[in-house]
């Protein structure tokens, strides 16, 4: 690998770490909330399917987008001999 590649496939590395640390902290936000909102003291007249419903979408798609951010991660370690 020429050194010109070498570095773009270390600042895509950098970038897809960043990004995944970002999703971690979305996702982990994401499970306290449903774990707030499902909390098994809480009245079930209080119960807002609505925000439940929302917050699982947006975790489905978060975790996706995390695995697919991590696939990347090992492919770019990998083609960068980190592996």
């Amino acid at each position: 690998m020429s050194s010109p590649e070498r570095l773009m496939n270390v600042g895509r590395l950098k970038e897809a770490e960043q990004k995944a640390k970002t999703l971690a902290i979305k996702i982990h936000g994401l499970r306290e909330t449903l774990r707030t909102h499902t909390d098994r003291h809480r009245p079930v007249e209080s119960i807002d399917t609505e925000v439940l419903a929302v917050t699982l979408k947006d975790l489905v798609e978060a975790k996706t987008e995390f695995e697919v951010v991590t696939d990347q991660i090992r492919a770019l370690k990998e083609d960068l001999g980190e592996a």
